[in-house]
């Protein structure tokens, strides 16, 4: 007689994904509970009511919330889903998303389609107070409602991603928002990455609309901006290749939200031809938002990929890509209407049409551009005494200075601390909730860099007391405004981090003033998910090579929010040998005893 095998019919997503062997106990399998891991199960068993999502989700410390969806109730609550789209609109539809959709169409889709319903409230019931999420959605607080429908919205996005649809696209796109600003892993790179996917297959990036309607025709359109918009600020934060290439790209820039009402035909006025453009009232702000962002990226790009050790034309002439890149950006903001550039009676116009939000992010971006790649160029001459010896690729000294490189770098960085000081000014109105935008995120990243080093460089311009005092209030004013994000972006904890050691590897490099916090190894502010796939050293991590400054390493370390935390005590050793020699890359494992890594440091940072 045959021997008879039993088999388990159904392994959770975790197991399967890891090959680990299951036990298809429901909820939750024994791997699942001893290594406390989410325990989803996308498919149901034999024996299990039929659910279209079945995980067991910690909501905090060692807690754990049991989330069942069955098929039979996969809407969400209406009112609170109503409320989810109020905020969806007035947080995140024109600043993040390209105002991708007429809103009427929108709500009705949001109703119709569970993918879209539920991304909407994964992104944004996060703003939800206590009260509200136990009204609206029986939880306990706007975190819980954002989890629950962020695992269903996981589910129903992976279901569709082969069945390409514009209400498909904006799900995987409000799900890689949702992911990103969640601090998941990789999830916001992989659902940015379907979107993308989907609206090329659908050829959204050309003008082959002609059979649909004109309303529909723009909303394509837009759909594909938003991928745009996406790949961009992904690229920047993740270090990674921009996926969507601008010579791919012949379709219009949006027209203005009543132009989808009214249904009117496109003005046919491409991302080249913007800047010749005299009637930006025919057009709106976001199109403007999307040639500043294309143009920002490529300096982004410029930097994150440490183009200079690679560029061999110095950065004076014609024929660099910094050049070529950086006159692209300065022929781009002379064109820009005196309506669009920053000013306080500017700012109370697009605040009393609805766009603040929009208009403070283009801004941001606007002067972030003229400080992410110049930054490459500022001097370190106290800090970096063993590179007397090192050039670029151009041939130029990492210590040379050059006024006019830097001058620029320092000039914008102080105009996004201006806005800063306006915005967030008390006596001002306090306007500080319109900063809450990845595009404000991303720029003053950057700026605080550059804050960091007027104060501690003693550059022979920038070192005065009083610039330097201006510089450090500036950067208080980042910290203070990304602390404000925690609470509900949970993302805000890794750039905090990023902030905090870009400013005690300062003080330790300038001052001898070595923060222990350093050496420690549990550099981490937000409680990352260990069932999140995270790359790790090893997995085509950056050689010393590529991480030729300290901007660079601390970006790379702490702001790629997909990634293993990376151990900040082996950037404090290359930064204390003197750039880039003594450090063997991200994945080298630090052995020296405490005393004697904080004596050696001291040493090191004094001796510069």
């Amino acid at each position: 007689m045959p021997r008879a095998f039993t088999r388990t019919p159904l392994a959770c997503d975790s197991c399967r994904r890891r090959k680990t062997k299951c036990d298809g106990i429901h909820p939750r399998c024994k791997h699942c509970t001893s290594k406390k891991l989410q325990c989803i199960w996308s498919m149901p068993s034999l024996d299990t009511p039929a659910t279209s999502a079945l995980a067991l989700t910690p909501e905090s410390g060692d807690a754990a919330t049991l989330v069942t969806e069955p098929s039979s109730a996969g809407e969400p609550p209406e009112g609170g889903l109503q409320i989810c789209i109020d905020l969806f609109f007035e947080r995140h539809f024109a600043s993040d998303f390209c105002s991708f959709d007429s809103r009427p169409d929108f709500e009705q889709k949001c109703r119709q389609d569970p993918t879209l319903g539920s991304s909407i409230i994964a992104l944004c019931g996060r703003y939800l107070t206590a009260d509200d999420a136990q009204a609206l959605f029986g939880l306990s607080s706007g975190r819980a409602v954002f989890r629950h429908y962020m695992y269903k919205a996981r589910t129903l996005v992976k279901a569709v991603s082969d069945e390409p649809s514009v209400a498909h696209i904006q799900a995987s796109l409000i799900l890689a928002l949702t992911e990103l600003l969640s601090d998941s892993g990789s999830r916001h790179w992989l659902f940015a990455g379907m979107a993308i996917r989907m609206a090329e297959i659908m050829r959204l990036n050309k003008e082959f609309h002609q059979k649909h309607s004109l309303k529909e025709q723009e909303i394509r359109r837009r759909t594909f901006w938003a991928c745009l918009l996406f790949d961009r600020v992904l690229a920047y934060f993740l270090a990674k290749h921009r996926t969507i290439h601008d010579d791919t790209i012949s379709i219009a820039v949006p027209g203005t939200d009543l132009s989808i009402l009214y249904q009117e035909e496109t003005r046919a006025i491409t991302l080249n031809g913007l800047a010749a453009y005299r009637h930006p009232s025919d057009l709106g702000l976001s199109s403007y938002l999307i040639k500043t962002v294309c143009v920002w990226s490529d300096l982004a790009d410029f930097a994150a990929y440490s183009r200079r050790r690679l560029e061999p034309h110095p950065p004076t002439d014609p024929r660099s890509a910094f050049l070529i890149r950086s006159d692209a950006l300065r022929a781009w903001t002379d064109s820009l209407p005196q309506s669009l550039r920053w000013g306080v009676q500017n700012y109370r116009n697009h605040q009393a049409l609805g766009q603040a939000r929009t208009f403070v992010g283009m801004q941001f971006v606007l002067h972030g551009a003229s400080c992410i790649a110049h930054q490459c160029y500022l001097p370190h001459p106290t800090l970096y005494t063993k590179l007397v010896d090192l050039v670029d690729a151009a041939g130029w000294s990492y210590l040379f200075r050059d006024e006019m490189l830097v001058g620029t770098c320092v000039s914008n960085a102080l105009a996004i601390g201006e806005i800063l000081d306006y915005l967030m000014d008390p006596q001002q109105g306090n306007d500080q909730v319109v900063l809450q935008t990845i595009w404000v995120a991303a720029s003053t990243l950057t700026a605080a860099n550059v804050f960091l080093w007027i104060q501690y460089a003693q550059d022979e311009t920038y070192s005065t007391n009083e610039l330097r005092q201006k510089a450090a209030h500036y950067y208080n004013l980042i910290h203070q405004l990304t602390s404000s994000w925690v609470s509900e972006w949970d993302v805000s904890g890794q750039w905090l981090l990023a902030l905090d050691v870009m400013h005690d590897l300062y003080k330790a490099a300038y001052l001898g003033e070595v923060n222990e916090r350093i050496l420690r190894q549990d550099n981490t502010h937000s409680p990352r998910d260990n069932d999140n796939f995270r790359p790790q050293p090893g997995d085509g991590y950056p050689t010393l090579i590529t991480l030729p400054n300290l901007q660079a390493s601390i970006k790379f370390a702490t702001c790629d929010t997909s990634a293993r935390s990376i151990n900040i005590p082996a950037i404090w050793l290359q930064l204390s040998g003197g750039w880039p020699y003594g450090y063997a890359g991200p994945e080298s494992e630090i052995n020296l005893p405490m005393e004697a890594q904080f004596t050696g440091s001291v040493d090191s940072a004094s001796s510069v």
